[in-house]
């Protein structure tokens, strides 16, 4: 594979394994790669990265993940990075949203390093919830775990899902929808609009819409902000058009 010739020291994550690289720009603004080679990301273990080139591990269960660029370690380190289930209670008023541990401890990156890891304990949608998305949730349904629910009156449970899906009916192979489907279909998409129409205020932003090219760290903040921005638009809007009614 061919190196990427990028502006700074890093990692390049990809679909498999993380190319090294190190890149050094001439007096003409020339970049040439030093040195790059294949680090196959680790799943589990102790993982020897190296201090030239950095590297990528992963938790044994293949949720967290440590991402160490070019020039964060002073020397060959040999690294574990794992998903703890449970954490020590926290301080008071304070809730734990997820807990890894990274090892050696008490161990110091010399450049920040890039950690992912799942959430322990995200706010559940209540019981009984429905949802409607377009085609590209079809099958959904299927994978909705079920609650147990008693009938105040006769007493009988029954398994019904946590959550409703309703999708856009697909046209069966050879067939047409019948009048009811598509009556469906088009009551949901007069729905689902709305969605779309967010969607697409959030990407008339620019730096949504583009190639993020600033740090990855960053990107859920810029997001944030910028659905923030989107939000006081609309209800800018939404108040002007209520002036007008009256």
């Amino acid at each position: 594979m061919r190196p990427a010739t990028l502006e700074r020291p890093g990692i390049m994550p990809s679909s498999g394994p993380v190319v090294g690289y190190q890149v050094q720009t001439d007096a003409g603004g020339v970049g040439q790669v030093l040195g790059s080679r294949m680090v196959p990301p680790i799943i589990g273990g102790a993982v020897a990265l190296s201090a030239e080139l950095g590297g990528r591990v992963l938790a044994g269960d293949a949720r967290a993940s440590l991402d160490v660029p070019v020039g964060a370690l002073e020397q060959d380190t040999i690294l574990t990075i794992s998903s703890l289930a449970s954490a020590p209670a926290p301080p008071a008023g304070m809730v734990v949203l997820a807990a890894v541990q990274v090892s050696p401890l008490g161990m110091r990156f010399r450049q920040p390093v890039g950690v992912e890891f799942p959430v322990l304990n995200v706010a559940r949608l209540p019981e009984g919830c429905e949802a409607e998305a377009d085609k590209g949730y079809q099958g959904l349904a299927e994978q909705v775990t079920l609650v147990t629910v008693r009938n105040a009156e006769t007493g009988e449970e029954q398994p019904v899902p946590r959550l409703t899906v309703y999708t856009p009916i697909k046209k069966p192979k050879g067939q047409e929808l019948t009048d009811e489907q598509k009556a469906f279909n088009r009551q949901l998409g007069t729905i689902r609009v709305r969605v779309e129409h967010c969607i697409g205020w959030v990407k008339n932003w620019a730096i949504i819409a583009a190639r993020f090219r600033c740090a990855h760290s960053i990107y859920t903040l810029v997001m944030q902000v910028v659905c923030g921005l989107v939000n006081w638009q609309t209800q800018r809007w939404q108040t002007a058009q209520a002036a007008e009614a009256t």
